[in-house]
């Protein structure tokens, strides 16, 4: 298992992990607990259904085909979350690893490549989402997004949103608990479904075809949420 612990030269200097680093890591524990080995596509479904991928970096490696693919940069509490359900010993390792380990610098890719097929792929995905409703700002953040995601550049400015908006982590944080039980939280309060309390942001998975709705969650929101974890969570 060499060479798993990384930084890009962009980010700050808490160690992160790459996802493919990550997967090596768990299989090789599931190997001598005879358990079946996971893939790298099934780690980056599971990703971007329990993390919030817009708080993440995406990076490319090379398959064993020589393909370039995506992975994501894992920090210390992604890895924790990721990793409830694996061994003991597998969760030790890979903190261990990440707490003890040098940081190396990736390269950046070059933007020359990549520019034109993220221009592609935000019209397309505009084409796509077109009939969903979405207004301008949104369609302008969409844009924005894969065009960063794909380039690491801001061709495109983000929309100016005057209200503060909150994600899940921020949530829980701020309250002292889980992401995990933070979005439990939220499910049972209803606050996804309400505009008061929260916007949904429509953004294409990173390692797949299928929409991903992020959660932004307003000041009311926040406010309704703290209450809660308030008056029925004990504060160690």
């Amino acid at each position: 298992m060499n060479n798993i612990v990384t930084t890009t030269a962009t980010s700050t200097s808490e160690p992160t992990m790459t996802s493919v680093a990550l997967l090596e890591v768990i299989n090789f524990y599931r190997k001598q607990e005879g358990k079946g080995s996971m893939r790298h596509s099934n780690l980056m479904v599971k990703i971007e259904d329990e993390l919030d991928v817009l708080d993440l970096q995406q990076i490319s490696y090379l398959d064993t085909q020589n393909r370039q693919q995506p992975c994501y940069l894992l920090d210390e509490d992604d890895c924790r979350q990721l990793l409830i359900r694996e061994s003991k010993a597998c969760r030790k390792a890979v903190v261990q690893k990440l707490r003890q380990a040098q940081p190396v610098a990736i390269p950046q890719r070059s933007l020359d490549d990549t520019l034109e097929g993220a221009t592609r792929a935000a019209k397309s995905l505009l084409s796509l989402v077109d009939d969903l409703g979405l207004s301008d700002v949104s369609k302008q953040a969409l844009a924005a997004n894969v065009l960063y995601d794909c380039t690491g550049k801001e061709y495109l400015p983000l929309p100016k949103i005057e209200r503060t908006l909150y994600s899940c982590q921020q949530l829980a944080d701020a309250a002292g608990i889980s992401q995990k039980k933070a979005g439990s939280i939220t499910n049972k309060l209803g606050l996804k479904t309400d505009e008061r309390y929260s916007v949904a942001i429509l953004n294409k998975a990173k390692y797949s075809d299928k929409q991903v709705t992020q959660h932004k969650y307003t000041e009311k929101g926040r406010e309704v949420f703290l209450k809660y974890v308030k008056q029925n969570l004990e504060v160690a």
